[in-house]
């Protein structure tokens, strides 16, 4: 049976609806792209630890949830979705700060929530973004551990196919179709635990590119994975099977403390490992 791969992350994570409540309450330039000609640029893609990058402003606006937001033509913010949560920062325009509390992606469309009154800001003005530096690493070391995690559990138990991952620092778990057969929750952890020690002290590299279709199928078994500009993002991880993702990654496994399970448990089929990652 070809064993399906967890999605940790997609390449457009999306958090909101397209149509849920919203009012863009700028749209005062001619030569601003329209939101549906127009995806933003995601340089946290090509670049984990980049935190600091000036963007264009091209739109403004507010929604009944969450409340004003900035829509800018690139962005180093990560937006939730994916098993992974958002990064938060500040804006500075014109040397006044501005929280960015949340950002999500509609359809391509990455929005910077933010903190109070943005009456005064116009559309086309450029912002200096800053990213927390220290939740964007904790958040790439807990994301890069669930794909660790899940590269040594195929060693030790087969019979579990990973469907879902959570890799928020309040309870990390990756889920998986199927109940542990080939070791006892106590054995898996033990011997699991170990191997994990092992591959972090070996430092591998964590490579991320970018793949076609075709290599997409070669690769990973699979081709119903979103495709930017017809290619896809894979991780990998020594030896393990390459994974499609959109999230952040550390570069090598170095950089992490550790990854452990904390806790095995077995629910309508399924399994939920959870771990922690530092």
């Amino acid at each position: 049976m070809q064993k399906k791969l967890i999605f940790y992350a997609f390449l457009f994570t999306t958090s909101i609806k397209a149509g849920e409540a919203m009012e863009v309450i700028d749209e005062s330039s001619e030569h601003v792209p329209s939101i549906s000609q127009s995806n933003t640029k995601l340089l946290y893609l090509y670049d984990t630890y980049n935190g600091e990058h000036s963007s264009k402003i091209i739109r403004k606006g507010s929604d009944q949830k969450k409340g004003n937001f900035f829509i800018l033509d690139e962005t180093i913010f990560y937006p939730q979705g994916g098993g992974q949560p958002s990064d938060t920062g500040v804006f500075v325009i014109n040397d006044k700060s501005y929280n960015v509390s949340f950002a999500s992606s509609v359809e391509g469309v990455v929005h910077h929530y933010i903190e109070g009154d943005i009456s005064n800001v116009e559309v086309g003005q450029v912002a200096l973004l800053k990213i927390n530096m220290e939740k964007r690493l904790l958040h790439a070391k807990i994301h890069t551990g669930g794909h660790l995690l899940e590269g040594v559990l195929e060693k030790f138990a087969p019979e579990l196919v990973g469907f879902k991952g959570y890799h928020f620092p309040e309870g990390p778990s990756v889920e998986f179709k199927g109940k542990l057969t080939s070791l006892s929750n106590t054995q898996l952890i033990e011997q699991v635990n170990l191997s994990l020690k092992e591959m972090i002290l070996k430092k591998h590299d964590v490579i991320v590119k970018e793949v076609d279709l075709e290599g997409l199928k070669k690769l990973c078994g699979n081709s119903d994975v979103p495709l930017n500009d017809n290619t896809a993002r894979i991780v990998t991880i020594d030896k393990f099977k390459p994974i499609p993702c959109g999230g952040t990654h550390i570069k090598n496994l170095s950089e992490l403390k550790s990854v452990s399970i904390r806790k095995v448990q077995n629910n309508k089929g399924n399994t939920k490992i959870s771990y922690i990652a530092n």
